[in-house]
């Protein structure tokens, strides 16, 4: 070591260094828990979506049914 005791040679153990190092962390930590909540996001998104899709189907097939029982009690009457 040259210079002052107690003092690291300039590099990634500079107090600058770990400053940018430790920015650098953080940035990733935010990306990563923002994809992450982005997938869980979409996840629960796409849950409501099938879940609308299925309700939907099953009030059209409600309205298939009222419709045919409608139909044959038209045809039971002017027969």
């Amino acid at each position: 070591m040259n210079g002052p005791p107690g003092r690291e040679s300039t590099g990634i153990a500079s107090p600058l260094g770990i400053t940018l190092l430790n920015r650098l962390l953080l940035q990733i930590v935010v990306v990563m828990v923002m994809v992450v909540m982005m997938g869980v996001y979409y996840h629960h998104d796409l849950r409501l979506r099938r879940k609308r899709h299925r309700e939907a189907g099953n009030e059209n097939q409600s309205k298939q049914i009222l419709f045919h029982d409608l139909m044959m009690i038209r045809r039971a009457v002017l027969c």
